[in-house]
């Protein structure tokens, strides 16, 4: 059984809608748009649609009636550290994702894209030197969605470190690939200070990582207001 965007799956998304923070779409069996209509998720970005597309198929194949997974898809709470939303603060949107492979970060990246009419800010703790080291080409090709970028320091997992696989060198490898705005973070303090000159109404500000940006990231509202920000 085949899914997707395509014309050709079996089942497909037509009509697809992102509007705050929210998907709506109908459903295509074949070629013909299904009785049930109106399908809504509560999550932006195409990627997590055809999830929610996998598990739509799989529950109609089980016999589970539409009407039923139209409900059960819009009641979804979403997943913990996959676009969560931290708060807002002076009309900027703060999201918290586990994204660590550039796959995942382009995608976080075309979601965020999608969800906002601002900015897309991002802030990327490298995890393990051993993945930004195989990686590295697609690492720095996967930030073109957002327009400013800050890298940390390496969340190294309890890995080694290898000669030349480091925050500066991430850094020089986005500017040599092209990106315009890409800068070094230091530490939890830098990245409250990087939101504080950087952010504007507006904006969506995503934090990715799999190490401790999180714990950053859902402590920024607070220490913004502690300055008064």
């Amino acid at each position: 059984i085949k899914y997707g965007f395509n014309k050709q799956a079996d089942y497909r998304v037509s009509d697809l809608v992102f509007e705050n923070g929210m998907a709506y779409f109908d459903l295509v069996q074949g070629n013909k748009k299904c009785s049930v209509c109106g399908f809504s998720l509560p999550m932006t970005g195409e990627h997590n649609v055809l999830n929610a597309l996998a598990a739509l198929v799989v529950g109609h194949h089980l016999g589970i009636s539409l009407d039923v997974i139209k409900e059960s898809l819009q009641n979804f709470k979403g997943v913990k550290r996959r676009f969560t939303y931290v708060g807002k603060i002076n009309g900027v949107e703060i999201i918290d994702d586990y994204a660590h492979h550039p796959v995942e970060i382009e995608a976080v990246l075309k979601a965020a894209r999608q969800a906002t009419s601002g900015r897309v800010l991002v802030v990327h703790q490298p995890h393990r030197y051993s993945r930004l080291s195989l990686l590295f080409d697609e690492f720095c090709r996967c930030f073109n969605e957002a327009d400013i970028v800050g890298i940390t320091e390496v969340y190294g997992a309890n890995e080694t470190p290898i000669e030349g696989v480091s925050q500066s060198a991430l850094v020089d490898g986005l500017a040599l690939h092209g990106h315009r705005d890409v800068s070094a973070i230091h530490g939890e303090h830098g990245l409250k200070n990087f939101f504080k000159e950087q952010a504007r109404p507006n904006d969506i500000f995503v934090c990715l990582g799999a190490g401790s940006i999180s714990s950053w990231v859902n402590n920024l509202p607070s220490h913004l207001i502690v300055d008064g920000y």
